[in-house]
């Protein structure tokens, strides 16, 4: 999904998969492993700087899985969402979209029959019919990606930063173990590359 293309192109946009524009849009679920299974913490924190619209959408991948699709939301409250991941390479994507919405009045066509003589005969017109029509309009945004190694056991914290369009972080850091009662303290993964944006 290309989903952040401010000057133009795309008509269906990630806001608009985000506030209703139909199933055919849905990407594949993330299924976390169980707390029994092989896996790593995955935390996701996203903050964001700037709003760019009056609306906010985000979008959380692991591996191309979706894990989370938030409804539109107030972008001045940081987020935090957690899940489980399998151990090894994984490919982290974060998009945020802001949007507004706006309706327009637009005149439709349908066609409808109607008895028109002699022997039941049925005729056709073309009536026009004025209807209210939602439009999500995109007003800018940014997306990530990391490449990082998870390993089993292991807790991790991808820090989202949305600083203006187009202007984005994303970073992978690991908690080390402290002392019994200690605040978690969170290094840089070692080994993560950045992916396609």
């Amino acid at each position: 999904m290309g989903p952040l293309t401010p000057r133009g192109g795309r008509r269906i946009t990630l806001a608009a998969a985000l506030v209703g524009a139909g199933g055919c849009l849905t990407p594949v679920r993330h299924v976390a492993p169980t707390a029994k299974e092989p896996h790593a913490e995955v935390e996701l924190m996203s903050v964001y700087e700037t709003a760019l619209g009056p609306e906010l959408a985000q979008q959380f991948f692991l591996d191309g899985r979706e894990v989370e699709r938030s409804a539109p939301r107030d972008p001045s409250v940081a987020e935090r969402h957690l899940t489980r991941a399998r151990p090894g390479m994984q490919a982290v994507r974060v998009a945020g979209t802001f949007f507004h919405t706006v309706w327009r009045d637009e005149r439709r066509a349908r066609t409808e029959s109607y008895s028109c003589g002699p022997a039941g005969r049925t005729c056709t017109r073309t009536v026009y019919d004025n209807v209210r029509v939602r439009h999500v309009v995109e007003d800018g945004g940014c997306a990530a990606e990391l490449r990082a190694p998870l390993e089993n056991g292991a807790a991790y914290r991808f820090d989202f930063r949305l600083l203006g369009q187009q202007r984005c972080s994303l970073e992978c850091r690991v908690r080390v173990p402290t002392p019994d009662g200690a605040e978690p303290v969170f290094a840089p993964c070692e080994g993560a590359t950045a992916g396609r944006p």
